[in-house]
């Protein structure tokens, strides 16, 4: 029967545990959500400044609007939805919402912009920004961001999208300006030589793959230490409760220990007091038993006294008695 309360008890505290972890993490996860919203917002700031002044200078180098047209377009676009998908996330979760398809939904919205961006910023003649632009470090923000969300699975999908976008993109880049003919040597729009190595790629790549696997491995470290929080935290209050009871127990024992000893110690009260008024009953009635013994007593000694006065007075007339006999017998020996 220990057994299996042992067994019954364990199986509760397990599901009590994988519930709290489960609630823990998603509130992690609302959390890291709405961090995620508000560092894209606060990024989006600096990112408009920058769209802006790329444009400016498009605008001035180019005779026609052609080429800045669509880039221009793609720069609104991207920056009015990552700004509505932040105001929406911020909205939903203040009310404590979440859905499981939130942790894909958005790294592939964010990774998919900065594709578009980097896309349509390395069109003709910039194949080469591919490579070299500064819009592909994005990719490694987002990354970063996705160990937030405090899901392994989040964190491999939003990985292998960047790594395998990035590939695409490098293989079209290197496509256009030649790279992938063997030629790695070019010239850019402002002269410049930029030799293009597969070496270095590669290990962009790696860095990218390496960054994924860490930032999953540490989600995942992450989410099983919640678990065996949530556990000790578990036992703790189980050991606490338990604690509770029996101190709880043993109080009860204590004071109805105490209630005992108090009703014996009251009745032994009432014994002592009822033994006291029964030695006063006791001594008062021997009092009184004396007192009529001795009045008794006194009694019978005067009825002794008097009937020892009887008898004095009976000895004296029986004694006047013999002398009135004495009298009359020698009163007849006279008259004979």
């Amino acid at each position: 029967i220990s057994n299996d309360r042992s067994v019954r008890r364990y199986q509760s505290m397990a599901q009590n545990t994988r519930s709290m972890a489960q609630q823990l993490i998603l509130r992690e996860r609302i959390k890291g959500e709405r961090t995620i919203a508000i560092t894209r917002l606060i990024i989006l700031i600096p990112i408009a400044l920058i769209a802006v002044f790329v444009m400016v200078n498009l605008l001035r180098r180019s005779s026609s609007n052609s080429a800045a047209i669509p880039l221009f377009i793609c720069y609104v676009v991207s920056l009015a939805i990552a700004a509505s998908g932040s105001i929406w996330v911020l909205r939903i979760t203040k009310q404590g919402s979440y859905h499981a398809w939130m942790k894909y939904l958005f790294p592939f919205v964010d990774i998919s912009l900065v594709n578009c961006v980097i896309f349509f910023n390395a069109s003709a003649p910039h194949y080469a920004l591919v490579i070299t632009g500064a819009a592909t470090f994005l990719y490694f923000i987002f990354l970063v961001l996705a160990a937030m969300r405090n899901s392994t699975s989040s964190v491999l999908f939003t990985g292998i999208y960047i790594t395998v976008s990035y590939i695409g993109l490098t293989l079209h880049g290197m496509g256009n300006i030649g790279v992938l003919a063997g030629d790695s040597v070019f010239t850019n729009q402002g002269g410049a030589i930029v030799d293009i190595m597969w070496d270095d790629e590669l290990i962009k790549v790696f860095i990218m793959i390496t960054v994924t696997v860490l930032l999953s491995f540490i989600s995942r470290k992450f989410n099983k230490m919640v678990i065996t929080q949530t556990s000790i935290r578990l036992e703790s209050n189980d050991l606490r409760e338990n604690f509770n009871v029996q101190l709880q127990t043993v109080t009860n024992h204590i004071i109805q220990s105490s209630l005992q000893l108090e009703e014996t110690t009251e009745s032994l009260l009432k014994n002592s007091r009822d033994l006291v008024r029964s030695s006063d009953t006791i001594e008062n009635e021997t009092n009184e038993e004396f007192a009529s013994i001795e009045e008794t007593s006194s009694t019978i000694i005067e009825m002794i006294s008097t009937i020892e006065m009887v008898t004095n007075s009976i000895n004296q007339q029986s004694h006047l008695l013999l002398e009135s006999v004495a009298a009359i017998e020698e009163l007849g020996s006279s008259v004979n």
